[in-house]
């Protein structure tokens, strides 16, 4: 899906994608970064009456799979 996301990305002349995810799931983050995206900042996420903190993620387009770190 992040394959795909950013080949669409690219065919529509971005820069890059960006995505947000539950700064207390190290294992998503992780695959992220795996995927070449790095945390650029922070935002609020309210679920109910529960706010968390989402990082925010940023990948250029530009980069190759094959320059990426593998995703194992």
């Amino acid at each position: 899906m992040i394959d795909a996301a950013t080949r669409y990305a690219r065919e529509q002349s971005a820069e890059g994608v960006w995505l947000t995810v539950w700064e207390d799931a190290p294992w998503a983050v992780n695959c992220y970064r795996k995927y070449g995206f790095e945390q650029v900042g922070t935002m609020d996420f309210k679920l109910g009456q529960a706010i968390y903190n989402d990082l925010v993620m940023w990948r250029p387009v530009t980069a190759q799979r094959s320059e990426l770190r593998s995703p194992s």
